[in-house]
């Protein structure tokens, strides 16, 4: 709907003109008349050019509603691709590990000393890992910032056959949370804000991901990031 959105207001935008000064020729015409059926015949066509120009707008109402409000929830609806974890599982021979992740500045679990095999920890890279697709990045939080309060996240959303992105963070051992969706593309310009004050001081990864018409995606460009007090 986005797509076509310019042609549609245009369209609607030139009817509503017709209309409009089809309504003011019709209105002089009334006031004009000095017989009967003439000011008949006028006040018909003003009154046509009337309902011409309510549906012009009420056209253009639906459009703002489409492209507004209901065409992103569809995106999202569309596509109901798993979110994939950002884990790397090592075999282990002997049984299969439990997998977890560990942010830079945590320690590694200490082992038990049991027969059950210590869990595979994978570390998120200090540099993040999967930003170096140009049209799938993040460039502002850099890579182990300290950020607080309103969080202006910036970088490019563009692959091609573009169709929505999305911004998520998380903590060791916890679900993805979706922060913001959009079916916009950006380059290289502001991909969403989020009150980074909502959570709780602490290191997080966060990531973007970019879908494309048929519900793929490139590698999740995924950045360590701090949350600190109050800013």
């Amino acid at each position: 709907m986005a797509r076509y959105a310019p042609w549609l207001y245009a369209a609607i935008g030139l009817a509503m003109l017709w209309a409009a000064r089809a309504y003011w020729r019709a209105e002089q015409a009334v006031r004009q008349s000095q017989y009967g059926l003439q000011r008949e015949r006028a006040a018909e066509a003003r009154a046509l050019a009337l309902s011409l120009l309510l549906i012009a707008v009420s056209g253009l109402g639906l459009v703002i509603l489409f492209s507004q409000a209901i065409t992103p929830g569809l995106a999202a609806l569309r596509f109901n691709t798993p979110t994939p974890a950002l884990v790397l599982v090592t075999t282990v021979p002997t049984a299969t590990p439990a997998v977890s992740i560990l942010l830079p500045g945590q320690p590694s679990p200490t082992p038990s000393g049991s027969a059950t095999p210590a869990p595979t920890i994978t570390p998120v890279p200090p540099a993040g890992s999967g930003c170096r697709v140009a049209s799938a990045t993040i460039s502002s939080p850099i890579a182990g910032a300290v950020i607080s309060g309103q969080v202006d996240v910036r970088g490019s959303a563009n692959i091609p056959d573009f169709a929505f992105y999305v911004l998520e963070i998380s903590t060791v051992g916890d679900n993805w949370l979706n922060l913001y969706t959009d079916d916009k593309p950006v380059q290289d310009g502001l991909l969403g804000r989020w009150n980074a004050s909502l959570y709780p001081p602490g290191e997080y990864a966060f990531r973007m991901i970019v879908y494309d018409a048929r519900g793929a995606f490139p590698e999740p460009c995924t950045i360590p990031i701090t949350i600190g007090g109050l800013p």
